[in-house]
């Protein structure tokens, strides 16, 4: 399931959609932590397309980082999604999008305003996952 912004910006067309901020208000736990798997998912498929571009003596160093970096907090995150205990997890994956933060800002990428809303929607959503595990707790 491949948003349609992710598709367009690996065709060259940088487009970005804030729409799922409106909806999560109205959507179950369960479906909140889908969206955040799946706007990491395109994350991942639109840095794929950008890293290869990267001069050659970025592309194996800082490329490669940022591309383990993304399929590390993917990994996190479906991690989370399948684990009572998820607060240590998010927690992780929340230090992973602030580092990704970084890298994304020293590649100097041309479209980085793509890359900076999505992880900025990434980290709401991560935020709000933790906020209403806190609540759970409580």
């Amino acid at each position: 399931m491949v948003n349609r912004a992710a598709e367009d910006t690996l065709r060259g067309k940088p487009t970005f959609s804030l729409n799922y901020i409106i909806v999560i208000e109205n959507v179950n736990e369960k479906d909140q932590e889908l969206i955040v798997i799946t706007k990491t998912y395109d994350l991942i498929l639109w840095s794929c397309n950008h890293t290869s571009r990267f001069p050659r003596n970025h592309r194996f160093v800082l490329g490669e980082r940022i591309e383990r970096n993304l399929y590390g907090l993917l990994e996190t995150l479906i991690r989370a999604k399948y684990t009572k205990n998820r607060q240590r997890l998010l927690e992780d994956a929340n230090l992973a999008l602030e580092v990704l933060r970084f890298q994304m800002r020293l590649a100097k990428i041309n479209s980085y305003s793509f890359a900076s809303k999505a992880i900025d929607e990434i980290g709401r959503l991560i935020g709000g996952w933790l906020r209403s595990r806190g609540e759970e707790k409580a």
